[in-house]
């Protein structure tokens, strides 16, 4: 799936759509790739406030993705739409308390309040993503970092050493333990990356909320300027403990 922001300007106090949800339903006869908008249908509304970041993690590692966007439902805190899994093959997600309610303006202008950006990382290495907020005009409140104190599934990180060509790039397949390859015990997939989402620097790794699941199987494809550090470029990992920082390709915490 795909998730984009909506940045137009509008009057104080007036409705607009702040994220939309998209499905990737694969390529049509031409090669084009073939989106399906199901915003409403996953339960996303629109707000009062404009938004200028998104990104997508799962915050309480539970095996699936929440949304988090730059969109300000309160003075201190960004909203985060949880995931309720799927219905019917769509995302659903629930609306955070505040949500549609008309903010104070955020300057002179009458420019709705809205914040910038929402980065996502787990600041007290406790296994759960927590969030770096900023305001993108009145910043009267400073930069906020907010601690995620929600119960959590288990979890996994990776990231790659220098003998793995640094990571970036590199896209990393989680399993439950016994499906490494198979489709359909696939848990989730990210890209390791150094940005998620518009101004907001992460660090490089992939971080999977595991749900129950104690022990998975990694698949890494290395990328294509890494591909000969691996035989075929892959690197594959079986019966991993969950709860971890994993670090390849010896596990080590060092670079």
């Amino acid at each position: 799936m795909a998730v984009a922001e909506h940045y137009a300007s509008s009057a104080k106090g007036r409705l607009i759509p702040a994220v939309s949800l998209y499905l990737n339903k694969g390529l049509n006869s031409k090669g084009n790739p073939v989106f399906q908008d199901v915003t409403s249908t996953a339960g996303l509304p629109s707000v009062a406030s404009r938004n200028g970041d998104v990104n997508i993690n799962d915050y309480n590692n539970d095996g699936w993705p929440d949304i988090a966007a730059g969109v300000a439902v309160s003075r201190t805190r960004p909203a985060l739409f949880r995931s309720l899994g799927l219905t019917n093959g769509v995302p659903r997600f629930s609306i955070p308390a505040g949500v549609g309610e008309v903010k104070d303006a955020a300057d002179a202008q009458g420019q709705a309040h809205h914040g910038l950006p929402v980065a996502a990382a787990d600041y007290d290495k406790d296994g759960r993503l927590d969030i770096f907020f900023d305001f993108f005009f009145n910043n009267v409140d400073g930069q906020l970092l907010l601690r995620n104190e929600t119960s959590s599934g288990h979890w996994l990180s990776v990231s790659l050493g220098r003998a793995l060509g640094g990571g970036i790039g590199a896209k990393v397949s989680v399993y439950r333990a016994g499906g490494l390859g198979d489709p359909g015990a696939l848990i989730g997939q990210r890209e390791i990356a150094a940005t998620d989402g518009y101004t907001a620097g992460v660090p490089d790794d992939a971080h999977f909320g595991l749900g129950a699941n104690t022990a998975v199987d990694v698949r890494v494809t290395l990328p294509p300027d890494a591909r000969g550090l691996a035989t075929n470029g892959v690197v594959d990992l079986k019966n991993v403990p969950a709860d971890q920082y994993l670090r390849l390709p010896s596990g080590c915490a060092g670079p």
